[in-house]
């Protein structure tokens, strides 16, 4: 993924099964890492328990329990 996706195009790819959410955090957290430097938005990151959540979204997606548009979406 090379241009960060909203919410509306993330959503339906997610609901489908062809994003992950483990694939969508890991993608946000390059970009943070990329460009966090210089703008310096986040106090304290929380970037092991935002892996564990999306594993845990993506478990619960892949077993049909789907919750809705934003399940599994990272926000910060």
């Amino acid at each position: 993924m090379t241009a960060p996706l909203t919410i509306a195009e993330a959503a339906p790819l997610i609901e489908r099964g062809e994003l992950t959410p483990t694939e969508l955090t890991e993608a946000s957290i390059a970009r943070l890492e990329k460009i966090d430097g210089a703008l310096h938005s986040f106090v304290t990151p929380t970037l092991d328990r935002a892996r564990q959540e999306a594993a845990e979204a993506t478990t619960e997606i892949k077993a049909g329990r789907y919750r809705g548009p934003l399940h599994g979406i990272p926000y910060s």
